[in-house]
């Protein structure tokens, strides 16, 4: 994947449920450096350092970006320094002879990354760190270092398989009021939840997971929409009531993540259709256009690959997704990919998922026609496939088998 800044490496790593790496002991940094270290000596890897606090002290108000605790610190010697008094507030990770060293540099600058999430627990009970209550499972990433926009949070609930929190009988409510609470100091924060205006319909509002709207707990007044601009649900647990109100998507929020309890087919927001579970990756503020190699590895990310589409039933269905108002002039690139060298354009393709290549018919008319264009772009109005630049960017569409959950663990880009 391409370089990029410490704010779109950390997007990026958000768009896979993860978040930017967090080197906790000295284990871990020599483990990272193992899988680093025949890469280029000159790379250099944004983590999830970052001075969340300006001080005279360079040294100090460094957080990990998930919110772990900082401890053990790989500093290489005199750093970290703000060199220059350039704001260098981002942490990078390098080879330093036979150790991983840290280094701050301007958040700005153009680096590879890492990113890390945890293992996904497929089993009947809620996961470590989730809180069980009746059928679901909940999680609260509410330190500051996490606060952010409603939907990067919910692309970060979507990561682990869950969304973010319908809350639908007062049971619910003060069961989510009581684990905030125990947050201490910061249950005084504002949290996302799956609340959203439906702005088909005048003063509707709709939950993310496809829940009806039960039991509101708005502040009185709200929701106020004021400037016409405010979009989304924002819950504050202070004392001993819970209170909604609308707010701009775009403020930076902890929030409430939520899932049902065991396994599930597939996760929210997914689609699901005979034996697996997909994903349409469309461009958005956290998951931009991308090539095709971004793309898959976007796909890897979330347990899955790109889509094979292996019989004209799949291809209906992949086009009754894509071929919608708000889709149909969308290209999307698929897992099919050109790794043979022939005179023939039509020769030597495969599917990335280690398919079989079935249903040539979907070409559209005098496709494929290059040597140079190696991958595969599906249009969704016309059911139609055509070769294109692998480097090209679009959107994308992954396909995984159901129930297959990944696990999780640290992913360099």
């Amino acid at each position: 994947m391409r370089q990029m800044s410490w704010g779109d490496s950390r997007a990026n790593c958000l768009a896979f449920g993860a978040d930017m790496v967090s080197i906790l002991d000295s284990a871990e940094n020599d483990f990272i450096y193992q899988q680093t270290k025949n890469v280029s000596a000159t790379s250099k890897f944004w983590i999830g350092l970052i001075r969340k606090k300006t001080t005279i002290d360079p040294k100090k108000g460094w957080v990990w970006s998930d919110g772990s605790d900082f401890t053990n610190s790989q500093w290489r010697q005199g750093e970290p320094n703000n060199y220059g008094k350039v704001h260098e507030n981002c942490a990078e990770l390098f080879k330093d002879g036979n150790k991983a060293r840290w280094n701050d540099n301007n958040c700005a600058n153009s680096f590879s990354s890492i990113c890390k999430k945890n293992k996904v627990n497929a089993s009947q009970e809620c996961s470590k760190d989730w809180k069980e209550f009746s059928a679901s499972c909940y999680f609260i990433p509410y330190i500051q270092a996490r606060e952010m926009s409603w939907e990067d949070s919910r692309t970060n609930c979507l990561g682990y398989g869950a969304d973010l929190v319908s809350i639908l009988d007062s049971n619910e409510v003060d069961f989510v009021h009581k684990e905030i609470n125990k947050l201490g100091k910061y249950s005084k924060y504002n949290f996302w939840i799956g609340l959203l205006r439906n702005k088909t319909k005048k003063n509707a509002w709709i939950w993310s997971d496809g829940n009806k709207l039960t039991n509101p707990q708005w502040i009185k007044n709200e929701p106020s929409n004021t400037d016409m601009i405010e979009n989304c649900a924002s819950l504050s647990a202070y004392g001993n009531w819970t209170e909604w109100n609308d707010v701009h998507c775009a403020y930076l929020y902890s929030s409430v993540c939520k899932k049902e309890k065991g396994t599930q087919e597939c996760p929210n927001g997914w689609k699901k259709y005979n034996n697996a579970c997909y994903f349409f990756v469309i461009p958005k503020k956290v998951i931009r256009k991308m090539s095709w190699e971004d793309s898959r590895a976007v796909c890897l990310g979330h347990g899955a690959d790109m889509v094979s589409i292996l019989d004209s039933s799949e291809v209906e269905f992949v086009h009754g997704q894509t071929n919608t108002d708000a889709l149909k002039n969308y290209k999307f690139w698929i897992g099919l990919i050109r790794k043979e060298k022939t005179c023939d354009d039509k020769d030597g393709w495969i599917w990335s998922d280690g398919n079989k290549f079935t249903n040539p018919r979907q070409w559209k008319e005098n496709e494929p026609n290059s040597c140079q264009e190696k991958c595969t772009e599906f249009i969704g109005s016309s059911r139609k496939w055509n070769d294109n630049n692998c480097t090209k960017t679009f959107a994308s569409i992954c396909k995984r088998t159901k129930g297959n959950l990944q696990n999780a663990g640290i992913r360099v880009s």
